[in-house]
Order: structure tokens, then C-alpha cells, then sequence
């Protein structure tokens, strides 16, 4: 829509909850890559319980996580400790529920390196990566979460190679 950003959230629910799958992105100039971090997917996401996100959903009560663009909005204090940040859920039949859902970036005591538990549909994080993020400035950052090859419509893909070949740069 012609927002510019200079920050910019990437959640790959492709990959495995043990592995680090959030980066958040300096896209101000040349992309460089400020975090990685741990992230939780839903419940509803993993009807397996191995960690691997599979499922996806926009509808209410699935404790699932929804794939797309969102902006995140409004910090508050929830109930869990420190920040939580509403989402606005910017894909059309992804995500678009994400505020009657009270889908949230939120912290838990449950994401941590190598034991990350599942959410109720939320990107959770541990509580230093969202002090982290805090200092970086979120509102209005925007968010990406994709699972590759879960049916998001290519026109509306991630098209950021420089962002891509960052990310893949810190995986290798």
C-alpha cells in the first residue's frame, strides 16, 4: 500500500520450532540482519506435537497460526511478561482475523533454545528477544510469516532477495 518501513519481521513456520525462524531485518538501506531468534507457532499448527508446523488457519477457536502479512500495531501489557504488540493481519483469507482471534506477539517463559512450546495461534517469543525488539522500535514494523508451499498466492510471496539471501547467509 506505499508504506515504507524500515524495519521488517520474517516468522519461517517452515522451519522447525528448535531452530531459530525469526529474523528481524534492518531494510532502511541494504538489508542487514539486527536478530534471530526462537519463535513459537500454534497448537493447531502442530496437530503432531513434533515441533513442525503443518497446519494453517484463519478461523477462530483453531489455535493455529495464520500465514501473511501483518502490521504490528499497538503495544499493551497482557498477561504475560513484558511487551505484547495486536497484530493487523493484512492478507486477505489468511489472516484477516487476526484481531478477533487475538492473535498477538506476545512473550513466553515456553520459548526458549532448545524447548519451544506451542501458543494458542500467537508468534511467542522469549522475553530478551522481545526486549530486544522493544529497543529496536515495533510499532509499525511490519511481519511475514510463511510456511513455503502452504497455498499463500505467489503474487503475494516475500519479493526480497537481498532480505532471502541474508536470511539464507545466517542459516548457512
Amino acid at each position: 500500500s506505499g508504506q515504507t518501513v524500515d524495519k521488517f519481521i520474517v516468522f519461517d513456520a517452515g522451519k522447525s520450532a528448535d531452530e531459530k525462524r525469526l529474523f528481524v531485518l534492518d531494510v532502511s538501506s541494504a538489508p542487514k540482519l539486527l536478530l534471530s531468534d526462537w519463535v513459537a507457532h500454534g497448537s493447531g499448527s502442530d496437530p503432531d506435537r513434533d515441533g513442525k508446523a503443518t497446519q494453517f488457519s484463519n478461523t477462530p477457536n483453531s489455535n493455529a497460526t495464520s500465514l501473511g502479512l501483518y502490521r504490528i500495531a499497538e503495544r499493551y501489557q497482557g498477561r504475560n511478561p513484558g511487551s505484547s504488540y495486536r497484530l493487523d493481519g493484512l492478507t486477505a483469507g489468511f489472516n484477516t482475523n487476526a484481531r478477533d482471534r487475538a492473535v498477538v506477539v506476545h512473550t513466553s517463559r515456553y520459548v526458549q533454545p532448545g524447548r519451544v512450546g506451542r501458543s494458542w495461534g500467537c508468534p511467542a517469543l522469549r522475553p530478551e528477544a522481545m526486549e530486544e525488539l522493544d529497543e529496536l522500535g515495533m510499532q509499525g514494523t511490519m511481519l511475514w510469516i510463511d510456511a513455503g508451499g502452504q497455498g499463500l498466492d505467489q503474487s503475494a510471496s516475500l519479493d526480497c532477495p537481498a532480505a532471502r539471501e541474508l536470511v539464507a547467509s545466517y542459516e548457512a
